[in-house]
């Protein structure tokens, strides 16, 4: 089993990337790496998460936006709980610059039968 940890780089910055593999009990790191565009995250995913894998994808990003502006109710959340540690989310909405792109990743995932 594979898991596949992106941590999306949101307006332009490169997004780091990294493939876990379970084998006889225990978790090996296969690859740890930088992606400049969202094609090469996508192209790098297909890579390591072929559709025979079973597996995962967890991503450092807003991936499902519905609000056009003010903060989704799982920030607000995560503010209410973790804020006092410095450790909230930034809030996201659809007016925002980084929109477009972590919602566009979210669909290409979900069309690689992945849940985003």
């Amino acid at each position: 089993m594979r898991f596949l940890g992106i941590d999306f780089g949101w307006v332009s910055q490169p997004s780091g990337v990294c493939c876990l593999d379970w084998q006889a009990g225990e978790l090996h790191l296969l690859t740890l790496e930088r992606c400049t565009d969202l094609p090469q995250v996508l192209d790098w995913v297909d890579l390591w998460l072929p559709s025979d894998y079973s597996g995962g994808v967890a991503v450092d990003a807003p991936t499902v936006i519905a609000n056009a502006t003010g903060m989704r109710p799982c920030d607000r959340q995560a503010h209410r709980y973790f804020g006092k540690y410095d450790a909230g989310c930034y809030p996201a909405n659809l007016r925002l610059s980084f929109a477009s792109r972590t919602l566009a990743l979210g669909l290409a995932l979900e069309t690689r039968g992945g849940v985003a």
